[in-house]
């Protein structure tokens, strides 16, 4: 009687241990889906960023070229309004 009662309360402290184990295993796996996620996250995060910076220097590019046609334009409107003003001095002297 003496060993059934020591072994069922050694199998109930294996047992015990066991489940401490698989809670600890799972809590464990718990902790790396929750860092795979947060990873995960942090590289759509960072993709988008990129995504958006190369939109903004996209833009940007989009910009600077749009400036340098109103540049020209205006420079070429200065030069058609300034070519008779040259003209009539020239005939005049």
């Amino acid at each position: 009687m003496k060993e059934s009662i020591s072994f069922k309360e050694s199998q109930a402290i294996i047992g015990g241990t066991d489940e401490r184990a698989k809670r600890q295993e799972l809590d464990r796996l718990r902790e790396l889906n929750c860092r795979s996620v947060c990873v995960r996250e942090n590289a759509e995060q960072r993709q988008e960023t990129e995504e958006l910076r190369d939109l903004c220097e996209s833009q940007a590019r989009i910009i600077e070229a749009m400036q340098k046609q109103l540049d020209i334009a205006h420079r070429v409107e200065f030069a058609k309004r300034r070519a008779p003003r040259d003209a009539s001095r020239d005939f005049s002297g």
